[in-house]
């Protein structure tokens, strides 16, 4: 077992820098570096000591983290495996969902995923409008909504089609500050990235929208990082109520 902790700490350091280096405006690969803390320090003392002489809680500490990083495992390649998206039928206006901009009003790579989703719904669906929603956070140059408005007509998407909602921070806020938007609309969509897609439509029922879920595709090695991150993003919004 210690040298398996040793081992699998090694791992989450090394996968912790990975996330490090993407600089996705977020620092939730520090989460990676404390589960090597713990792999590394629980897996030295079990090779010094002897796992067996290790106190209980120890023990209990080390198998529900490996616990939690099978589930989060199974849930990568599912979500790797399956169909990305589903058909959700003729909509009346879909609503994007924004993500990190970098310099010079460039997208990340999460956003393009869930703005070229976008695309192509809009153009199999000349009727359908656009809602683009995301405001500007300390470290981006301008609101997500203005980039994903200029990403969508450089991509062949008419600017009167597009509505930007550019004051929310939050995914509870894309939600909220959109609604207003489409009042009086029969049939509306979300658009997302597949990790994200499950909490962001329960956070829209829970603020009695019933929307259609449009999955972009996300890359699989961040998967792990991504699927982490929602899951304790949907315990906080358990305790506060929000999804």
């Amino acid at each position: 077992m210690g040298a398996f902790l040793i081992l699998l700490g090694i791992a989450a350091a090394a996968y912790g820098a990975t996330i490090m280096a993407v600089r996705s405006g977020t620092r939730f690969y520090v989460v990676w570096y404390g589960i090597a803390a713990v792999a590394l320090a629980c897996g030295t003392a079990a090779v010094a000591l002897g796992w067996g002489n290790l106190p209980l809680p120890v023990h209990v500490a080390v198998y529900a983290l490996i616990a939690v990083l099978a589930v989060v495992l199974v849930l990568s390649i599912l979500t790797a495996a399956v169909s990305k998206t589903s058909d959700p039928g003729d909509l009346d206006c879909i609503i994007v969902l924004g993500a990190q901009v970098r310099r010079r009003g460039v997208p990340c790579q999460a956003l393009r995923h869930r703005l070229d989703t976008a695309v192509r719904y809009l153009g199999a669906h000349p009727a359908c409008q656009c809602i683009v929603s995301g405001g500007q956070g300390p470290n981006e140059p301008c609101p997500e909504a203005r980039a994903m408005a200029n990403y969508l007509v450089k991509h062949g998407i008419e600017r009167s089609r597009i509505v930007r909602e550019d004051r929310s921070t939050s995914t509870v806020e894309n939600i909220r500050f959109s609604r207003p938007l489409i009042a009086g609309v029969e049939a509306a969509g979300l658009v997302t990235n597949d990790f994200h897609l499950p909490r962001a439509l329960a956070i829209a029922r829970k603020q009695g929208l019933a929307l259609r879920g449009i999955a972009a595709p996300s890359h699989p090695w961040y998967l792990p990082n991504n699927l982490l991150r929602e899951c304790l993003a949907i315990v906080k919004g358990l305790i506060r109520g929000t999804v």
